[in-house]
């Protein structure tokens, strides 16, 4: 599974963020969508280890055609 690109934290030297190429972000958004389908890691997770908003991550997946987990985690069926 590829690794996840980390953002570097704001700086006041930096500014902002900058900006990912398309192909950039393409390869994040792909290494975002194998780490939540594969790993089952919540966007939640995907957003602290990146240094990315919930909202960022949530995009990018979608925008990557991610397939999303229903809400509430894990569920064991009881019988």
């Amino acid at each position: 599974m590829p690794e996840i690109p980390r953002v570097p934290p704001r700086s006041p030297l930096t500014g902002p963020r900058s900006r990912l190429t398309d192909a950039g972000y393409r390869a994040f958004a792909n290494a975002l969508r194998a780490h939540y389908e594969k790993s089952g890691k919540s966007i939640r997770r995907l957003a602290a280890e990146t240094g990315r908003a919930y909202a960022s991550v949530h995009k990018v997946l979608g925008d990557a055609g991610t397939t999303f987990r229903p809400r509430g985690g894990k569920h064991e069926r009881k019988r």
